[in-house]
């Protein structure tokens, strides 16, 4: 996948890029979330992969809900990446031997969490700054949240939690027969026998929770 990657870079840019020189924009921030910085880590460049990171994130915090919308690559409850989409910030600072608290957006990313969050998860904000550890449990109420009320499996950001859980629950009812019906849609049905005829093949893949 790095070599994938490293290829990309070539083809695109006409030459290979010095990760650590090269002049980063926002149109870069996808590939350094999701490829780059996670891929340096499962590599074990952890300086570097944490160095592009940080950057992809202060390119985004700048704008309201920033936190919320980027946690998932701060921060998940899990222990050991085995896949690119495991790997958040707080990994790269474990393996750094740092603290999150030093950071340079860690108050901001603190302080821009709604404080309708911090109660519904009885975390304050006074004490998640002080110590990130309690991201576990702060983290831990999110996800059991959304999986009682995301049904649909769609979301519109932090508003899923702070909204009622009646409004949620119309409004998850309503994307899910939008769902439906476009899954009953008898022109996407015939595209779908058309792909399926094509590559018979794809019959046989699964997906998987990393996907």
């Amino acid at each position: 996948m790095w070599r994938v990657l490293r290829s990309w870079d070539r083809m695109a840019l006409g030459r290979a890029i010095d990760l650590s020189a090269h002049r980063w924009n926002a149109k870069d921030a996808h590939r350094l979330l999701f490829f780059y910085a996670p891929l340096l880590y499962l590599r074990g460049q952890y300086r570097l992969g944490c160095e592009l990171l940080e950057k992809a994130i202060k390119m985004h915090a700048r704008r309201k809900d920033w936190s919320f919308d980027l946690l998932w690559h701060i921060y998940k409850p899990i222990r050991r990446p085995a896949t690119t989409y495991d790997v958040t910030l707080i990994h790269f600072y474990r393996a750094l031997g740092r603290d999150l608290c030093e950071w340079e957006l860690w108050s901001d990313f603190v302080d821009d969490f709604p404080a309708k969050l911090f109660r519904l998860s009885r975390v304050s904000r006074s004490s998640l700054r002080n110590d990130p550890r309690l991201l576990k449990p702060f983290v831990e109420y999110i996800c059991a949240e959304r999986e009682r009320r995301l049904f649909s499996h769609t979301t519109i950001g932090v508003r899923d939690l702070l909204d009622s859980a009646a409004t949620v629950r119309d409004r998850q009812t309503d994307v899910a027969k939008q769902i439906a019906r476009l899954a009953r849609d008898p022109q996407r049905m015939r595209l779908e026998e058309k792909i399926r005829n094509t590559f018979p093949e794809l019959a046989e893949i699964r997906p998987t929770p990393s996907a």
